[in-house]
């Protein structure tokens, strides 16, 4: 039930704005939808408990240190009655997660995605503040297709006397393996994350039930766990032990139209070695931009792949265990008979090498 400080607030602003809906999605308050009557702007208001302690104002003021097209703006923030508070920031078009949950995300709007989110961050990190929870959902899509981070109740300030702060406790399957070794969060664990985002973008399977990444041995050992809170302890644990063995993401499932280069580079960086990881934000930011000048624009297809360069289109369709090539340079679909075989990957390469 929502607290009545709340409720009397909502009242007020009903005046200017009309309430049109609710998020209950991964939210730490309340979240609220809203047009502007006045300016018909779409806003997202959100709620929060403060009770008197100022550091519990850490996602508003960090909000409004930045101002950056790859991090959710502020527009406003009020204390309001027995302790509440409130702020009101853009309403975004969608949010990564709903993309991936849509299927058919191009690699370069991956890739786009992915140096927009790496933008934002290095300003995080410019000013000592790590996010420590990036994931799909927190990461919103503006109308034009860019993305800006959002959700900043996690945010912490980076301790310069160690260079890190405390982890969070949040979404342990986006936990960086040297969180859970050392309970401790640098910026280098953002960059880990946005790995994490990144393989998703490009198809990587990763769910999110607990229950998937259970053998079945280990299954039986749970449905014996007596209570919910025991059962989700062990499952967090065994999570906790896949990351920290380097086997939480799986390579072969990101799909052969992504580049072999651009693997790689997603492995290595949510891997458990430190020193393979890209160091900062715009380093690896670099290396996506330099990746995206190598690959035309791949997507999934009913029939296999398609890709978009300047000039024409290339598709690979996959026939069972074989596959052909056709090229449309504006004149129509023609089969290239000089790539044609069992590995697709390599023929998307090809294609690469001569478009791109």
């Amino acid at each position: 039930m929502l607290p009545l400080a709340v409720q009397n607030e909502l009242h007020r602003l009903s005046a200017t704005y009309k309430i049109e809906g609710r998020e209950d999605k991964g939210v730490n308050g309340w979240l609220f939808f809203a047009l502007n009557k006045v300016t018909g702007i779409r806003v997202a208001i959100k709620f929060y408990w403060w009770g008197d302690q100022p550091a519990l104002h850490a996602e508003p003021r960090s909000l409004a240190q930045f101002n950056s097209p790859n991090i959710v703006p502020i527009l406003a923030a009020e204390l309001i009655e027995d302790g509440w508070a409130c702020f009101i920031c853009p309403r975004f078009a969608s949010d990564v997660e709903t993309l991936i949950g849509r299927g058919a995300v191009s690699v370069h709007q991956a890739l786009d995605i992915g140096i927009n989110v790496l933008s934002g961050v290095g300003a995080l990190h410019a000013s000592n503040i790590v996010h420590r929870d990036l994931k799909p959902a927190n990461i919103l899509l503006r109308d034009e297709g860019i993305a800006a981070i959002g959700d900043f109740g996690s945010v912490a300030s980076i301790q310069l006397a160690t260079s890190d702060a405390p982890a969070s406790r949040h979404s342990i399957i986006y936990r960086p393996p040297e969180s859970i070794v050392t309970s401790r969060f640098s910026a280098i664990g953002d960059l880990y994350q946005i790995a994490l985002v990144l393989y998703e973008l490009f198809g990587g399977i990763f769910p999110k039930d607990p229950m998937y990444w259970l053998t079945p041995a280990q299954r039986v050992v749970n449905d014996a766990i007596g209570s919910d809170c025991d059962r989700s302890l062990y499952q967090d644990e065994i999570l906790k032990n896949l990351i920290l063995a380097g086997r939480i993401l799986k390579r072969g499932s990101i799909p052969f139209w992504v580049s072999t280069n651009i693997k790689s580079l997603v492995v290595r960086q949510a891997g458990i070695s430190l020193e393979r990881r890209k160091a900062t934000a715009g380093e690896f930011m670099s290396a996506l931009i330099s990746l995206r000048r190598e690959t035309i624009n791949w997507v999934g297809a009913e029939f296999g792949a398609i890709g978009v360069f300047d000039g024409g289109s290339a598709r690979v369709v996959v026939a069972g265990p074989v596959h052909y090539v056709e090229i449309d340079r504006g004149r129509g679909w023609r089969r290239d008979k000089a790539m044609q075989g069992v590995d697709p990957s390599a023929s998307c390469r090809t294609i690469d090498r001569q478009f791109a």
